[in-house]
């Protein structure tokens, strides 16, 4: 009888600790079990200059035990303001010219950070495909930061 307890709570034990895999609308992946908590962090951040933060999270009983987050920030040679607006208008320019031959409604919005010293490019759909086909087609360099944008419509 005893032996049949222990081996009742050994197979509990086991189910507690069994994780369930949930994906968040933010880009993490969840594995949730009765016990602990363990988050693989891959979700959009305008702080990164890849566009996301990496990383990942234990939590035990809902504490918070263990973790790293990667933002990923480059330290860019520092250039002027002139030279941002330069680049965005190149990518003005280079857009207007793929538009003449081509449709293209990806785009949303381009500005300056100065702050950043980076060229901040919006996109509707901001997925690492569409950005490295707007760095193909459209502009490349190493000052742009790709951000979620858009549509936006004027009424």
């Amino acid at each position: 009888m005893k032996n049949k307890k222990i081996i009742i709570i050994i197979i509990v034990f086991i189910i507690m600790l069994i994780p369930v895999p949930v994906q968040v609308k933010n880009g993490d992946t969840e594995y949730k079990a009765f016990l602990y908590k363990y988050t693989k962090i891959h979700r959009p951040s305008s702080e990164s200059s890849t566009g996301y933060e990496d990383g990942w999270k234990l939590e035990i009983f809902g504490i918070h035990v263990a973790g790293v987050t990667n933002v990923y920030v480059e330290a860019l040679p520092k250039i002027s303001v002139e030279e941002l607006n330069n680049i965005q208008k190149e990518v003005g320019n280079n857009l207007a010219k793929y538009r003449e031959n081509h449709e293209y409604g990806n785009f949303a919005s381009c500005g300056v950070d100065k702050d950043k010293n980076r060229v901040i490019i919006e996109l509707v759909d901001n997925s690492k495909e569409e950005q490295q086909w707007f760095r193909n087609n459209i502009y490349d360099s190493k000052y742009l930061l790709f951000r979620q944008g858009g549509p936006y419509y004027a009424y």
